[in-house]
């Protein structure tokens, strides 16, 4: 592309309204506009990078021998099934659709992350039962992985509470990523669990205690000389409008999808006081010892605790010295948040925690489809189908936090706009013009894209202008040529290097593994 009488653009100045560096480098750049509240647009600069991200997903996709679809509505899914399924010899078989999917955020609150549109890679994959779905769970897995890095994407693949999520490290993620470096436990925080210390202790005797004024579980620690760690506190929710009464070890915070998911609740909310009055629940004071009226639920790391300290569900009052035998509990599991101080589950080792954004799952479940097929007994079956997803918009958003410096995006050949930006520094100069529209052509001939900046405009801009939208490559036509050189820099290098004028397509070729 020719940069003069073509359109193109870019930005000095941050936008007022956009947080994070992606944004605001995106913006500038001219590969986006954002249109209202979580509403962007993809101008043809950006418009280039995801088409570059697409054909790699379609390449991708080819290996594995699967078609793309064109779909508006998922519900059509059954129904183009149907066309190609008549038998149990037609399964499995897969889909694919690259297209724009709406996204629904909790209170709106949208940002580039969390757009209320997105551009979504779903595989639509149909079976005869789970056992299929293995084979090729692997192999769409390692399709994702290739996706990621030939993109180059700094992600890892961790246990989700439903799906092994793919997780691009950044600090404007809102999700945390739990994992060991000495073994390969990797898990999201919703889904992390970590190694439960058995307590050596002899069990001693239950006994209320007056803790009077104490109504945090710092402030009754405080009071009782004790460490938090062996206090277990309660949290009084409302679990789809059912008390349910959670208890956690004192230092730890509730984890709201582990909850959800061991009841299989939809909606987790604090309990009002009408619901709190059906138990003999004490707010400041709740414990498990005597507790009725309510759900119970005990997270698993407070069955290896001893000699611990509860509430006595009763105004100023704590039991001291409480063990499992005496608690009253309907329900055990892992509904706490890990801490940084934690061990692996798997190896002992010391846990690290990292901010992430995901970016894809691979759903390990499936659903009956309202359509059927003979089986192997001529009887009539309902094929299985599983979903598997990816999302362009945080992918691309999500490599450019993790990839810019001072001056602007910094693409791979892979993903770029353009592999090479050719700058001419004096449009005057018809020698110049002469080289110049020389490299283009040959650069063109070889299916190599390049941006030639042709404006008359100074050298400085069109240098801030090639970097800000992180072309990999760049060639310097100038006051060398009367050498027969030109200048060739790569985008991360400090300085430019002087080349043959013969040999520049040959080095941009090599560079780009033509």
């Amino acid at each position: 592309m020719k940069i003069k009488d073509n359109y193109f653009f870019t930005l000095r100045e941050d936008s007022k309204d956009e947080e994070t560096k992606a944004a605001n480098l995106l913006i500038r750049s001219g590969m986006i506009k954002k249109v209202g509240s979580g509403t962007y647009m993809y101008l043809p600069m950006g418009l280039r990078v995801i088409n570059n991200i697409e054909n790699i997903i379609r390449e991708e996709m080819t290996k594995l021998n699967i078609q793309e679809l064109s779909i508006s509505n998922t519900s059509l899914l059954e129904e183009v099934a149907a066309l190609n399924l008549k038998s149990y010899k037609d399964l499995p078989f897969s889909l694919y659709s690259i297209s724009t999917n709406t996204n629904k955020v909790e209170d709106d609150r949208y940002s580039i992350i969390d757009s209320k549109e997105y551009i979504g890679l779903n595989i639509y994959t149909f079976i005869k039962n789970e056992d299929e779905l293995t084979g090729i769970y692997e192999k769409i897995y390692e399709a994702y992985n290739s996706i990621c890095k030939r993109i180059g994407l700094n992600y890892k693949v961790v246990l989700g509470l439903n799906s092994k999520e793919y997780q691009a490290l950044t600090d404007i993620g809102e999700d945390i990523v739990v994992s060991c470096n000495e073994c390969s436990y990797k898990a999201n925080l919703n889904a992390a669990t970590w190694k439960i210390e058995e307590v050596d202790e002899k069990e001693k005797k239950l006994e209320l205690v007056h803790t009077p004024n104490a109504h945090t579980i710092e402030d009754v620690c405080d009071f009782l000389k004790l460490d938090v760690k062996h206090s277990v506190k309660a949290l009084l929710m409302s679990v789809d409008n059912k008390l349910t009464i959670l208890f956690v070890r004192g230092d730890r915070s509730l984890n709201e999808a582990k909850v959800l998911k061991l009841l299989g609740g939809k909606e987790l909310a604090f309990a009002t006081d009408e619901q709190i009055a059906e138990s003999n629940a004490f707010p400041g004071f709740t414990g498990p010892v005597g507790l009725e009226g309510c759900q119970i639920v005990l997270d698993e790391e407070i069955l290896q605790m001893k000699n611990f300290c509860v509430g006595g569900n009763k105004e100023d009052y704590h039991y001291i010295n409480a063990n499992v035998k005496d608690l009253n509990y309907d329900l055990v599991g892992n509904i706490a948040d890990v801490l940084e101080d934690d061990k692996c589950p798997v190896c002992g080792n010391e846990l690290v925690f990292e901010k992430s954004v995901e970016i894809g799952n691979l759903v390990n479940c499936t659903k009956e489809l309202n359509i059927t097929y003979l089986d192997e007994s001529n009887q009539e079956q309902n094929p299985l189908m599983g979903t598997f997803n990816l999302n362009l918009n945080r992918i691309l958003t999500t490599y450019v936090e993790q990839n810019h410096d001072d001056w602007g995006l910094i693409f791979p050949t892979s993903i770029a706009p353009y592999q090479v930006a050719l700058v001419q520094i004096d449009m005057k100069d018809k020698k110049q013009t002469k080289v110049a529209e020389k490299i283009y052509n040959d650069l063109q001939k070889k299916g190599i894209d390049v941006i030639y900046d042709n404006r008359d405009e100074r050298p400085g801009v069109k240098f801030k202008d090639m970097d800000l939208i992180g072309i990999p490559l760049r060639i310097t036509v100038g006051r060398k040529i009367t050498d027969k050189k030109v200048e060739f820099k790569k985008r991360t290098d400090k300085e430019a290097v002087d080349v043959e004028i013969k040999e520049i397509v040959k080095l941009v070729k090599d560079c780009l593994g033509n």
